[in-house]
Parts: C-alpha cells; structure tokens; sequence
C-alpha cells in the first residue's frame, strides 16, 4: 500500500484470529513476496511492490520447532523488501524473562531465535503503551499465567517515513489475546470541522424523539426553503445532543478500558466471584462504547473492515 507524505496510518490488529484490519486487506492463504504458501504463519500485504510500505501480520506456532518455518520465511521476505516494512501480531515467544507472569521460568534459549531474526532484518520494536501483558490462559490465580507474546517490529525505512509511531494495548474482548493498535504519522494536520450523521445515533433512546421535535416545528416559506430550515435545526440539535448525552466517544472509550484494567488487576489480587462479576460488568459497558466507536471508524474509512474482520470470528 502506498500513501503520499503527511499521511497516517491507522493499525487494528486482531492477533487471536490472525486478521489485520486495514483499508487494504489481504487474508486468507498466507503469502511472502515471491507469492510461496507459508502454510498460514504470516501475510504480507503489497506483494512485490519495490519502495513501497508493506506490512506482515503474524501468527506464529507454538513450539520453536514448528516456528523455524516462520523464521525462513521471514529472511526470504527480508531479502526482497526494499522500503519500509512492519511486522506485527502473535509470535508465541517472548524475548525477555521479565515478559512473563506464573509458571515455570522462562529459558532465555528459547528466544533466541526471535532476537537473531530481529537483529539480523535491523528491524526495531516499538514498545507499547497500556497492560504489560497480551495474552493471558484466564485460568485460576495460581494455575495464571501471562505473556507478552505480542508485539511489532519496524525497519529504519519506516521509522524514517513516519517518524511518531506508537502501539497500544487495547483490552481483551472475548479473546486471550489483547489487540495491538497502531498508529504511525508524521506531519499535523488540520481537520475542517463540518456535520457528520453518525450511524450509531439511531439506535439511541432519545434519537427518534429529537428528530420528531424538529421536524414538527412549523415553518413558513417554500417548499425548498422549509426542507432546508428543517436540516440546519436538526443538525445543530443534533450535534448539541451527541456532545451533552454522548460526548467523546474515544474518552468514553478509554476511559472505560482504564477501568477495566483496574478491576482486572483487582480480580487478580483478589480473585473472588464479585470482582469477577464487576469485571464482566465493565466489559458489557466497554463493549458498547467500543461497537460505536467501530461504527464511527467505519464511516471514516467508508470499508467494511470491522465488520469482516473481528465480527466474522463469532
């Protein structure tokens, strides 16, 4: 995929399900550039396109013997890229003992293979903010165990492109993986502020009732006149309901997910049915903050990316 300077990158990846949503999908059977089946280890995303950014989303196998394939693959990819390159999802290893929590200690033998690719393709891991961890095994506190075996890699080619590059860790949803979100710019932008409908209004309580109050008002003049009277009222009512009853939904959004992490943190200290319930509550309403952010994003980008990709693994 190619994007002009001053542009931004928007990264949603669904690791549990092997999905990377983006507004140029490539899923399905699992390919490098030269186009050879890696028997669904990982997906590259442009394939031959010299210079240009490509992305591989990964999804690794459990042991190092059925991950060496993955590694091959990799270098073969490595050789032929020239641009920047990106490399996220579930490697199934972790790189440092500290990126574990319970069970048995992590031999440090085992990682080798990740460091030696990383190093050797120059590529550089861009860290995260939010939970430590990705993955849990949500099993009981003593028999708990959490990993960070989730992360993404860049080369020099797009550290250079988009010079602010950062990864989040989004909170678990019905899935032992957390999502990684990705955001890459390098340039500011200012945005033209205009009436946008959002779709998720009409399934709110109170929508049906404004838009009968408005278009009830009467107004005198043409035909035309009074369509467009009508309009401008119900936008600005509507705008003026959305920020007073609803607000930021990306405030509400995080906020929730701040939430969630705190009970979280709390069920494990505790790990009773109550604060387990209070987990399961917060998620309920962090869902539905989430669903209308999906359905806002998904008006931005005018694809049908969420709804094929999280949804379709139901």
């Amino acid at each position: 995929m190619e994007y002009k300077a001053g542009e931004r990158i928007q990264l949603v990846v669904d690791l549990n399900s092997f999905n990377l949503n983006h507004p140029t999908e490539n899923r399905g059977v699992a390919e490098n550039p030269t186009g050879e089946n890696l028997d669904n280890t990982h997906s590259t995303c442009n394939k031959k396109a010299e210079g240009k950014d490509q992305e591989t989303a990964v999804y690794a196998k459990c042991t190092s013997a059925e991950r060496k394939n993955l590694w091959y693959s990799l270098e073969k990819d490595n050789l032929s890229i020239d641009g920047p390159w990106c490399i996220g999802g579930d490697f199934n290893v972790i790189i440092d003992p500290d990126e574990k929590l319970g069970g048995n200690p992590h031999r440090v033998h085992r990682s080798l293979d990740l460091s030696n690719c990383m190093n050797n393709y120059a590529v550089t891991d861009l860290g995260y903010t939010g939970p430590k961890f990705t993955w849990c095994n949500n099993w009981r506190l003593s028999k708990r165990v959490c990993k960070r075996l989730d992360r993404i890699f860049v080369n020099d080619s797009w550290i250079q492109k988009f010079q602010h590059s950062t990864v989040k860790h989004l909170v678990r949803t019905g899935s032992d993986h957390r999502p990684l979100f990705m955001k890459c710019f390098n340039t500011n932008h200012t945005h033209i502020i205009y009436f946008r409908f959002l779709d998720f209004w009409v399934s709110q309580k109170d929508f049906m009732d404004i838009v009968k109050e408005v278009w009830n008002v009467n107004i005198t003049g043409n035909s035309m006149w009074i369509l467009q009277s009508k309009l401008n009222n119900l936008s600005n009512m509507l705008s003026k309901w959305s920020r007073q009853e609803i607000g930021d939904i990306n405030d509400q959004e995080s906020r929730w997910e701040d939430k969630i992490q705190l009970l979280e943190n709390i069920d494990i200290d505790i790990n009773s049915e109550d604060s387990r319930a209070d987990v399961n509550k917060a998620h309920a309403e962090y869902i539905k903050w989430l669903s209308m952010q999906e359905s806002l994003l998904k008006q931005k980008t005018q694809t049908k990316w969420f709804q094929d990709g999280d949804s379709n693994t139901r």
